[in-house]
């Protein structure tokens, strides 16, 4: 048997760390399946496009960018 004290802090949900949360959006999967690509924008950061390779389980983060489409084969993202 585990006991785990669940008396730790929680944070109040204010309009400072509201406004830090970010929105994603624009998710689209490549034609091939192997790469997804989502936009995220907040009230205190420029949108970003992040690009995700599912083989390799690795993300990359394009900053100051959106509005991202794959071409009919997948390999070229335009934005």
């Amino acid at each position: 048997m585990m006991c785990i004290s669940m008396n730790a802090q929680l944070k109040t949900l204010s309009p400072e760390v509201f406004n830090q949360w970010k929105t994603i959006s624009q998710t689209q999967i490549s034609n091939d399946g192997k790469k997804v690509v989502y936009e995220t924008s907040g009230d205190d950061a420029d949108p970003s496009i992040f690009l995700y390779d599912v083989d390799k389980n690795v993300d990359k983060k394009f900053d100051f960018a959106s509005g991202s489409k794959f071409s009919e084969d997948g390999k070229i993202l335009i934005y």
